[in-house]
């Protein structure tokens, strides 16, 4: 742990996400990359990188609806 490198928060503890605008729409297939993001990086914060774990918890609240600032925030 002495030679670990900190990271810093990709979304910050203040930032609140809400759900998808209907202008703020994405294709089917972003959302399907989407997905996919959120859906590796949960393995990640769960085994091996529980640093991300609040990042990646704010990103799945909107897995079944995402729109385009999610999807901005997961890249």
């Amino acid at each position: 742990m002495d030679r670990s490198n900190p990271l810093k928060l990709l979304i910050l503890a203040s930032t609140i996400l809400k759900p998808r605008a209907d202008d703020n729409i994405i294709s089917k297939d972003e959302v399907i990359i989407y997905k996919q993001i959120v859906s590796c990086t949960i393995y990640l914060a769960n085994n091996t990188r529980p640093d991300i774990s609040y990042n990646i918890r704010q990103l799945a609240r909107f897995i079944a609806n995402p729109g385009a600032i999610h999807f901005a925030f997961a890249k």
